[in-house]
């Protein structure tokens, strides 16, 4: 077992992190609130589709549903047993990570318990896995439904093409319908080895018994080398500039990408603050840009971010817009002159204090610390550093970045048009 223990003076935060004998990595980050937070991360997403070195497949879909019935296990349903001890339950498959976790006020222990025995010791059976299928090919028609989720998906298609990035992580009704319990359980033995997994546990906890409950109950879990997965295969060329479909909405929706990546799997923790600036800098509320697409009219509602998953590394803006077009043709003009002219020093560092405060705010709650901290750690980052990275990012180095990868040809947008607008 090795420990390490950290703290961090600009933030007045600290951890401890715990690699267990058999590869499995725990975090205890303490904190003065009512309530605890645990999550358990597997670096095993939706688009970690076929093994290297056997070439196993398992498609699109397969995370998702293995995510559905780790909650089965000999004692019962572990949403009930959760739920019985007053904490709620969840899970989500990424493209790059299956994540469960639960929080509470009470019973943290015992709670901790049923989460590491259901990563452990998930049960399921061939009835159960037949019965999931129906529910799961509902969620499927469910998000083919959901125009937001459409035009989001839509849109990582025109930057990366058809690939498991831009599937969605549920699968097909077709691949759903041929999973089996043996499928489950060898994916299971590939992808849920100690290695690939990451604990984190946040809030009003003792870090002696953590350890120790987190040692007892990986007694019987050997150390065992987890499989590694082919990156997802990523068009090399362009992105598609536009597409649009028409939908149940009462007002134009879009979703407009910028494609980032520059063929390296992960981005630099530095790149990735530095994208946080640029886009703030851009659609900030108390940015040039915003102004002027809110006095033209190019926007009833938006939102942006940033997001890296295995070899892909993007930005994107979503919205309303009565002319989507109109609101993208306006960005990259500002783009171009920002590209030939550079940023206001005063709005660069405004913006660059803002998302450092931001982020410091973030810290008091478990939830965000926790999920932060599993995401920073799978893409070998230190969630706790990224305030140094935030504040290492100079105007110049900014603005090269800017310069190198917000170009033309890597934006593109996803429309979604009302029906009645369709001649």
């Amino acid at each position: 077992m090795q420990i390490t223990r950290k703290s961090f003076d600009n933030t007045d935060e600290k951890y401890t992190r715990v690699i267990f004998d058999n590869g499995f990595t725990c975090y205890i980050i303490p904190k003065d609130v009512v309530s605890a937070y645990a999550a358990i991360g597997v670096h095993f997403g939706s688009c970690d589709t076929v093994c290297a070195g056997t070439n196993e497949e398992f498609p699109v879909g397969t995370a998702h549903f293995l995510e559905h019935k780790m909650f089965q296990t000999k004692k019962g349903d572990a949403f009930e047993l959760f739920a019985n001890l007053g904490a709620g339950a969840n899970a989500y498959t990424a493209n790059d990570k299956t994540v469960y976790n639960f929080t509470c006020t009470e019973n943290f222990y015992e709670n901790y318990g049923i989460l590491l025995d259901m990563i452990f010791n998930a049960h399921y059976t061939k009835k159960s896995v037949e019965k999931e299928k129906g529910i799961i090919a509902q969620e499927i028609m469910m998000y083919a439904d959901n125009p937001r989720w459409r035009c989001h998906m839509n849109m990582l298609e025109l930057m990366y093409g058809k690939c498991a990035l831009s599937a969605d992580p549920c699968g097909s009704v077709e691949y759903i319908r041929t999973v089996t319990p043996e499928l489950l359980d060898k994916c299971r033995k590939i992808a849920y080895t100690p290695d690939r997994m990451v604990a984190c546990v946040c809030g009003c906890v003792d870090e002696v018994r953590i350890i120790e409950q987190t040692e007892k109950a990986l007694r019987s879990v050997k150390r065992s080398k987890g499989g590694t997965f082919l990156l997802p295969n990523i068009t090399s060329g362009p992105v598609k500039a536009r597409y649009a479909e028409y939908g149940d909405v009462a007002s134009p929706i879009f979703n407009m990408g910028i494609r980032l990546d520059s063929g390296k799997t992960s981005a630099e923790i530095k790149e990735f603050a530095a994208v946080e600036i640029i886009m703030n800098l851009l659609f900030g509320k108390s940015s040039d840009l915003y102004s002027e697409l809110y006095e033209k009219g190019l926007f009833e509602a938006i939102g942006d971010g940033c997001q890296t998953e295995r070899n892909a590394f993007y930005a994107n803006v979503s919205g309303v817009s009565m002319a989507p077009d109109g609101f993208k043709e306006s960005v990259c003009a500002k783009i171009k002159e920002y590209t030939e002219k550079g940023f206001e020093k005063t709005d660069f560092e405004r913006t660059k204090k803002a998302i450092y405060g931001d982020l410091i705010f973030s810290y008091e709650s478990p939830e965000s610390v926790a999920d932060s901290v599993i995401s920073f750690h799978m893409e070998n980052d230190d969630f706790f550093e990224y305030p140094a990275a935030i504040a290492s990012v100079d105007k110049e180095f900014a603005e090269n970045f800017f310069r190198e990868r917000f170009l033309p040809e890597n934006i593109c947008i996803s429309i979604i048009f009302p029906k009645e607008d369709q001649k």
